[in-house]
Protein backbone atom coordinates (compact mmCIF):
# COMPACT_ATOMS: atom_id res chain seq x y z
CA UNK A 1 0.00 0.00 0.00
CA UNK A 2 2.74 2.45 0.82
CA UNK A 3 4.51 1.64 -2.32
CA UNK A 4 1.26 2.19 -4.40
CA UNK A 5 0.82 5.70 -2.54
CA UNK A 6 4.35 6.87 -3.20
CA UNK A 7 3.85 5.66 -6.80
CA UNK A 8 0.49 8.05 -7.04
CA UNK A 9 2.87 11.00 -5.69
CA UNK A 10 5.38 10.31 -7.93
CA UNK A 11 2.96 10.06 -11.17
CA UNK A 12 0.51 12.40 -9.99
CA UNK A 13 2.65 16.01 -10.76
CA UNK A 14 3.20 14.47 -14.22
CA UNK A 15 -0.10 13.17 -14.72
CA UNK A 16 -1.17 17.02 -13.78
CA UNK A 17 1.08 19.20 -16.11
CA UNK A 18 0.15 17.16 -19.26
CA UNK A 19 -1.95 18.94 -21.65
CA UNK A 20 -5.72 17.48 -22.21
CA UNK A 21 -6.94 17.43 -25.37
CA UNK A 22 -8.87 20.89 -26.33
CA UNK A 23 -11.91 20.74 -28.18
CA UNK A 24 -11.69 20.55 -31.75
CA UNK A 25 -13.15 23.53 -33.47
CA UNK A 26 -16.33 23.01 -35.49
CA UNK A 27 -18.30 25.69 -37.68
CA UNK A 28 -21.24 27.35 -36.96
CA UNK A 29 -24.19 29.71 -37.83
CA UNK A 30 -26.95 31.66 -37.18
CA UNK A 31 -29.79 32.50 -38.68
CA UNK A 32 -31.98 35.67 -38.51
CA UNK A 33 -35.59 36.68 -40.60
CA UNK A 34 -36.60 39.93 -40.70
CA UNK A 35 -39.10 41.70 -43.04
CA UNK A 36 -39.29 39.11 -45.91
CA UNK A 37 -35.20 38.98 -45.71
CA UNK A 38 -33.33 35.54 -44.57
CA UNK A 39 -30.00 36.72 -43.14
CA UNK A 40 -27.69 34.01 -42.10
CA UNK A 41 -24.31 34.24 -40.67
CA UNK A 42 -21.31 31.52 -40.70
CA UNK A 43 -18.12 31.06 -39.30
CA UNK A 44 -15.28 28.46 -40.32
CA UNK A 45 -14.54 27.45 -36.89
CA UNK A 46 -15.71 28.55 -33.53
CA UNK A 47 -12.74 28.05 -31.87
CA UNK A 48 -9.52 29.64 -32.46
CA UNK A 49 -6.55 31.39 -31.34
CA UNK A 50 -5.58 34.94 -30.02
CA UNK A 51 -4.81 37.44 -32.83
CA UNK A 52 -5.72 34.32 -35.63
CA UNK A 53 -7.98 35.61 -38.28
CA UNK A 54 -11.61 33.78 -39.10
CA UNK A 55 -13.85 34.60 -41.64
CA UNK A 56 -17.39 34.76 -41.46
CA UNK A 57 -19.82 34.99 -44.26
CA UNK A 58 -23.15 36.92 -44.32
CA UNK A 59 -25.61 35.74 -46.79
CA UNK A 60 -28.66 37.93 -46.91
CA UNK A 61 -31.86 36.22 -48.93
CA UNK A 62 -34.67 38.53 -50.23
CA UNK A 63 -36.56 40.91 -52.95
CA UNK A 64 -34.37 40.64 -55.82
CA UNK A 65 -35.66 44.60 -55.69
CA UNK A 66 -33.41 45.49 -52.17
CA UNK A 67 -30.24 47.55 -52.89
CA UNK A 68 -27.94 47.20 -49.89
CA UNK A 69 -25.19 49.79 -48.90
CA UNK A 70 -22.44 47.44 -47.69
CA UNK A 71 -19.72 49.27 -45.08
CA UNK A 72 -16.04 49.35 -46.33
CA UNK A 73 -13.97 47.12 -43.95
CA UNK A 74 -12.71 49.94 -41.87
CA UNK A 75 -16.76 51.28 -40.64
CA UNK A 76 -17.76 47.55 -40.41
CA UNK A 77 -18.38 47.92 -36.31
CA UNK A 78 -18.32 44.59 -34.92
CA UNK A 79 -15.69 45.10 -31.81
CA UNK A 80 -14.21 43.48 -29.84
CA UNK A 81 -13.88 41.68 -33.67
CA UNK A 82 -11.49 43.84 -35.72
CA UNK A 83 -12.31 43.38 -39.32
CA UNK A 84 -8.73 43.28 -41.66
CA UNK A 85 -10.66 42.47 -44.92
CA UNK A 86 -14.73 42.76 -46.30
CA UNK A 87 -16.14 42.27 -49.70
CA UNK A 88 -19.53 42.04 -51.22
CA UNK A 89 -20.63 39.59 -53.77
CA UNK A 90 -23.78 39.76 -55.85
CA UNK A 91 -24.83 36.12 -56.35
CA UNK A 92 -27.98 35.08 -59.47
CA UNK A 93 -31.18 34.86 -57.79
CA UNK A 94 -34.99 33.60 -59.66
CA UNK A 95 -38.55 34.05 -59.29
CA UNK A 96 -37.89 37.42 -57.78
CA UNK A 97 -35.49 36.38 -55.17
CA UNK A 98 -31.75 37.36 -54.93
CA UNK A 99 -28.88 36.22 -52.87
CA UNK A 100 -26.10 38.94 -51.41
CA UNK A 101 -22.83 37.75 -49.59
CA UNK A 102 -20.91 39.98 -47.14
CA UNK A 103 -17.55 37.97 -46.68
CA UNK A 104 -15.51 39.57 -43.38
CA UNK A 105 -11.92 38.38 -42.41
CA UNK A 106 -11.50 39.42 -38.30
CA UNK A 107 -9.62 38.94 -35.55
CA UNK A 108 -9.97 38.80 -31.93
CA UNK A 109 -7.82 40.35 -29.36
CA UNK A 110 -9.26 39.35 -26.12
CA UNK A 111 -9.31 35.45 -24.86
CA UNK A 112 -12.21 33.34 -23.17
CA UNK A 113 -15.80 33.45 -24.32
CA UNK A 114 -16.61 36.11 -26.93
CA UNK A 115 -19.41 37.26 -28.47
CA UNK A 116 -19.78 38.50 -32.40
CA UNK A 117 -22.14 40.86 -31.83
CA UNK A 118 -25.60 41.88 -34.19
CA UNK A 119 -24.69 44.45 -36.49
CA UNK A 120 -26.76 46.12 -39.39
CA UNK A 121 -26.58 46.83 -42.87
CA UNK A 122 -28.68 49.72 -44.65
CA UNK A 123 -31.21 48.24 -47.11
CA UNK A 124 -33.71 50.44 -49.63
CA UNK A 125 -36.64 48.75 -51.39
CA UNK A 126 -37.15 49.97 -54.62
CA UNK A 127 -40.69 49.88 -54.37
CA UNK A 128 -41.17 52.67 -51.40
CA UNK A 129 -37.74 53.80 -51.83
CA UNK A 130 -37.56 53.88 -48.05
CA UNK A 131 -34.21 52.72 -46.14
CA UNK A 132 -34.49 50.71 -43.47
CA UNK A 133 -31.66 49.19 -41.33
CA UNK A 134 -31.56 45.27 -41.59
CA UNK A 135 -30.32 43.16 -38.59
CA UNK A 136 -27.34 40.99 -38.58
CA UNK A 137 -27.15 37.90 -36.16
CA UNK A 138 -24.44 37.37 -33.79
CA UNK A 139 -22.44 34.01 -32.66
CA UNK A 140 -20.55 32.79 -30.04
CA UNK A 141 -16.88 32.22 -30.35
CA UNK A 142 -13.97 30.96 -27.54
CA UNK A 143 -10.65 32.48 -28.17
CA UNK A 144 -7.70 30.54 -26.49
CA UNK A 145 -4.67 31.53 -25.53
CA UNK A 146 -1.34 31.19 -27.92
CA UNK A 147 -0.58 27.73 -27.63
CA UNK A 148 1.80 27.07 -24.84
CA UNK A 149 5.37 26.21 -25.29
CA UNK A 150 6.07 28.60 -28.26
CA UNK A 151 8.07 30.89 -25.62
CA UNK A 152 9.65 28.17 -23.34
CA UNK A 153 12.96 28.92 -21.96
CA UNK A 154 15.87 26.75 -21.94
CA UNK A 155 16.39 26.35 -18.37
CA UNK A 156 12.68 24.74 -18.17
CA UNK A 157 13.86 22.38 -20.95
CA UNK A 158 16.94 20.95 -19.33
CA UNK A 159 15.22 21.05 -15.64
CA UNK A 160 12.44 18.43 -17.83
CA UNK A 161 15.17 15.95 -19.36
CA UNK A 162 18.52 14.01 -18.17
CA UNK A 163 21.38 15.78 -19.26
CA UNK A 164 23.91 14.42 -21.39
CA UNK A 165 27.62 14.23 -20.59
CA UNK A 166 28.47 17.47 -21.62
CA UNK A 167 26.09 19.32 -19.77
CA UNK A 168 23.76 19.80 -22.96
CA UNK A 169 20.32 17.82 -22.79
CA UNK A 170 19.89 15.72 -25.79
CA UNK A 171 16.90 16.59 -26.53
CA UNK A 172 17.95 19.74 -27.01
CA UNK A 173 20.62 18.96 -29.17
CA UNK A 174 17.82 17.07 -31.36
CA UNK A 175 15.62 19.90 -31.24
CA UNK A 176 18.36 21.98 -32.82
CA UNK A 177 19.21 19.62 -35.63
CA UNK A 178 15.87 19.06 -36.58
CA UNK A 179 14.92 22.87 -36.08
CA UNK A 180 18.04 23.56 -38.70
CA UNK A 181 16.95 20.44 -41.39
CA UNK A 182 13.44 22.35 -41.49
CA UNK A 183 14.62 25.63 -41.71
CA UNK A 184 17.12 24.69 -44.59
CA UNK A 185 13.76 23.17 -46.17
CA UNK A 186 11.55 25.74 -46.23
CA UNK A 187 14.28 28.28 -47.60
CA UNK A 188 14.76 25.69 -50.26
CA UNK A 189 11.17 25.36 -51.01
CA UNK A 190 10.65 29.59 -50.65
CA UNK A 191 13.54 29.70 -53.76
CA UNK A 192 11.72 27.32 -55.41
CA UNK A 193 8.58 28.48 -55.13
CA UNK A 194 10.09 31.88 -56.07
CA UNK A 195 11.38 30.82 -59.06
CA UNK A 196 8.84 29.19 -60.57
CA UNK A 197 7.45 29.47 -64.44
CA UNK A 198 4.05 31.73 -64.04
CA UNK A 199 1.27 31.07 -65.88
CA UNK A 200 0.74 34.29 -66.80
CA UNK A 201 3.64 37.17 -67.74
CA UNK A 202 3.89 40.23 -65.86
CA UNK A 203 6.09 42.50 -68.21
CA UNK A 204 4.17 42.33 -71.66
CA UNK A 205 7.18 42.36 -75.08
CA UNK A 206 4.43 44.84 -76.65
CA UNK A 207 2.76 47.62 -75.83
CA UNK A 208 0.23 47.51 -73.11
CA UNK A 209 -2.62 48.17 -75.51
CA UNK A 210 -1.86 45.95 -78.79
CA UNK A 211 -0.62 43.01 -75.54
CA UNK A 212 -4.09 43.46 -73.98
CA UNK A 213 -5.79 42.17 -77.91
CA UNK A 214 -3.08 39.50 -78.40
CA UNK A 215 -4.18 38.29 -74.64
CA UNK A 216 -7.55 37.95 -75.15
CA UNK A 217 -7.34 36.52 -78.86
CA UNK A 218 -5.05 33.85 -77.84
CA UNK A 219 -7.87 33.23 -74.69
CA UNK A 220 -10.75 33.22 -77.59
CA UNK A 221 -8.87 30.61 -79.23
CA UNK A 222 -7.96 28.64 -76.01
CA UNK A 223 -11.24 29.02 -74.18
CA UNK A 224 -10.06 26.95 -71.08
CA UNK A 225 -13.40 27.51 -69.61
CA UNK A 226 -14.98 24.91 -72.32
CA UNK A 227 -12.56 22.47 -70.98
CA UNK A 228 -13.74 22.96 -67.55
CA UNK A 229 -10.86 25.25 -66.79
CA UNK A 230 -13.10 28.00 -64.77
CA UNK A 231 -10.31 29.45 -62.81
CA UNK A 232 -7.49 29.20 -65.43
CA UNK A 233 -9.89 31.38 -68.01
CA UNK A 234 -11.29 33.89 -65.56
CA UNK A 235 -7.83 34.15 -64.06
CA UNK A 236 -6.33 34.98 -67.19
CA UNK A 237 -9.29 37.54 -68.26
CA UNK A 238 -8.61 39.42 -64.51
CA UNK A 239 -4.86 40.09 -65.04
CA UNK A 240 -5.54 41.39 -68.40
CA UNK A 241 -8.14 43.73 -67.66
CA UNK A 242 -6.70 44.84 -64.36
CA UNK A 243 -2.75 45.01 -66.19
CA UNK A 244 -4.40 47.38 -69.16
CA UNK A 245 -6.67 49.37 -66.93
CA UNK A 246 -4.52 49.54 -64.57
CA UNK A 247 -1.51 50.99 -67.12
CA UNK A 248 -4.24 53.59 -68.82
CA UNK A 249 -5.28 55.04 -65.75
CA UNK A 250 -2.32 54.96 -63.16
CA UNK A 251 -4.17 52.77 -60.94
CA UNK A 252 -2.68 49.83 -58.98
CA UNK A 253 -5.12 47.20 -59.59
CA UNK A 254 -2.86 44.44 -59.37
CA UNK A 255 -2.02 45.21 -56.10
CA UNK A 256 -6.08 45.80 -54.61
CA UNK A 257 -9.04 43.56 -54.01
CA UNK A 258 -11.89 43.70 -56.16
CA UNK A 259 -13.80 45.95 -53.81
CA UNK A 260 -10.90 48.43 -54.15
CA UNK A 261 -10.46 48.02 -57.67
CA UNK A 262 -14.14 48.77 -58.03
CA UNK A 263 -13.85 52.23 -55.24
CA UNK A 264 -10.58 53.97 -56.73
CA UNK A 265 -11.26 53.27 -60.69
CA UNK A 266 -13.44 55.88 -62.06
CA UNK A 267 -15.48 54.14 -65.53
CA UNK A 268 -19.06 55.08 -67.03
CA UNK A 269 -21.58 53.11 -65.58
CA UNK A 270 -22.01 50.62 -68.24
CA UNK A 271 -18.34 49.66 -68.47
CA UNK A 272 -18.23 50.33 -64.88
CA UNK A 273 -21.43 47.17 -64.40
CA UNK A 274 -19.20 45.42 -67.18
CA UNK A 275 -15.85 44.95 -65.03
CA UNK A 276 -17.86 44.63 -62.15
CA UNK A 277 -19.30 41.59 -63.00
CA UNK A 278 -15.89 40.08 -64.73
CA UNK A 279 -14.30 40.44 -61.24
CA UNK A 280 -17.04 39.33 -58.82
CA UNK A 281 -17.30 36.48 -60.97
CA UNK A 282 -13.77 35.72 -61.20
CA UNK A 283 -13.94 35.90 -57.14
CA UNK A 284 -16.72 33.37 -57.30
CA UNK A 285 -14.67 30.90 -58.95
CA UNK A 286 -11.61 31.36 -57.06
CA UNK A 287 -13.18 31.16 -53.87
CA UNK A 288 -16.99 29.47 -54.27
CA UNK A 289 -15.80 27.20 -56.96
CA UNK A 290 -18.78 28.40 -58.71
CA UNK A 291 -19.45 28.48 -62.27
CA UNK A 292 -21.05 31.12 -64.55
CA UNK A 293 -21.71 29.04 -67.66
CA UNK A 294 -20.15 28.98 -71.13
CA UNK A 295 -22.98 31.64 -72.16
CA UNK A 296 -21.75 34.01 -69.44
CA UNK A 297 -18.26 33.28 -69.88
CA UNK A 298 -18.14 34.15 -73.65
CA UNK A 299 -19.89 37.59 -72.72
CA UNK A 300 -17.36 38.43 -70.45
CA UNK A 301 -14.71 38.07 -72.64
CA UNK A 302 -16.39 40.26 -74.96
CA UNK A 303 -16.93 42.58 -72.42
CA UNK A 304 -13.11 42.91 -71.52
CA UNK A 305 -12.64 43.42 -75.54
CA UNK A 306 -15.04 46.11 -74.92
CA UNK A 307 -13.13 47.49 -71.81
CA UNK A 308 -10.05 47.67 -73.30
CA UNK A 309 -11.07 48.97 -77.04
CA UNK A 310 -13.19 51.00 -75.68
CA UNK A 311 -10.46 52.62 -73.72
CA UNK A 312 -7.85 52.83 -76.33
CA UNK A 313 -4.82 55.02 -75.59
CA UNK A 314 -4.67 58.34 -77.37
CA UNK A 315 -0.74 58.16 -78.20
CA UNK A 316 -0.80 56.20 -82.03
CA UNK A 317 2.35 55.13 -80.88
CA UNK A 318 0.41 52.89 -78.82
CA UNK A 319 -2.07 51.96 -80.79
CA UNK A 320 -0.04 50.34 -83.36
CA UNK A 321 0.22 46.63 -83.38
Amino acid sequence: MKRLLLLLLLVWPVWAQTPKPQEQPIPIEATLKQDGFQITVKAEKNRFELGQPVRLVYRIQGPETAQFTFPQAEKFDIKPFEVRDAAAVTLTGSQGQRTWEYRVKAAAYETGPLHLPEATLSVKLKSDGASQDLKLPGLDFQIERVTPGKNDKPQEIRDAHPLAENGVPLVVVLAVLLGALLVALLCWGLVRWLRRPRKIQAAPALPPYPWALRQLDELATKRPDQHEQWELFYDELSHVLRFYLAWRFKVPLLEQTTSEALRNLSLPDASHRQFKEVLECADLVKFARSHPGLEKSGQHLEWARQLVTGNAPFDPVEVKK
